[in-house]
Formats: structure tokens, sequence, C-alpha cells
């Protein structure tokens, strides 16, 4: 099985589909089943990858951290990233963090 983000591809192994379940666990955890598709679609559409990139970043974590946890290359770490934030309309990591937590995409 093969991830694609922004013409990335990435081939999927147990423990990259491990960290893609965890992170929508952790996503449904955080925000419960009923809210996920509001939040979702009220916040442009973050995927739950997305959300919780961000909220290891609002954790502290690196990409080279975030990398690491996920399986993934920096590079297809960092473009998923990007892409989080241009979604939210935001320049920096700090401003998709603050956007993030003030509209509870991320708690």
């Amino acid at each position: 099985m093969f991830f694609v983000f922004n013409g990335i591809e990435e081939k999927l192994s147990n423990v990259k589909l491990g960290s893609l379940l965890l992170a929508s666990i952790n996503f449904v955890d955080c925000h419960g089943a009923n809210q996920i598709k509001s939040i979702i679609n009220a916040k442009s559409d973050l995927t739950a990858l997305e959300v919780e990139g961000l909220r290891l970043q609002s954790k502290g974590k690196s990409k080279s951290d975030i990398s690491e946890q996920w399986g993934f290359s920096e590079h297809t770490v960092n473009a998923c990233l990007t892409n989080t934030y241009e979604k939210m309309g935001a320049n920096t990591c700090c401003q998709a963090i603050s956007i993030a937590v003030t509209e509870g995409i991320i708690c």
C-alpha cells in the first residue's frame, strides 16, 4: 500500500499504517466522534493526519521528531505541515497552532 501526499509517494509499512491509525484515534479521542465531521469541514478540510501534526508541534515536537514517530521522511512531513498551514491561512507554525487552539481544532 502507498501513501501519496501532494505528489510525494511513500510505501506504507505496518509501522506507518499504525502511525496513521494512531493519529486518527487521537483525533477522535480529542474531539469525540460526533464533532469530527463538523470540525474538519469548518476548518479548511484538514485531515486527521494534518491535525495530528499540529497537535504534535503544539507539544514541542520538531518535524524530525514527527518524521520519526510517523515513519515518513522529513520531506513528506514538511510537505504535510506546509500544506496544513496554507489550508489554515497561516504563514508560520506558531500562527497555525494559535489558530488551531483558538478554533478548537486541537485541544
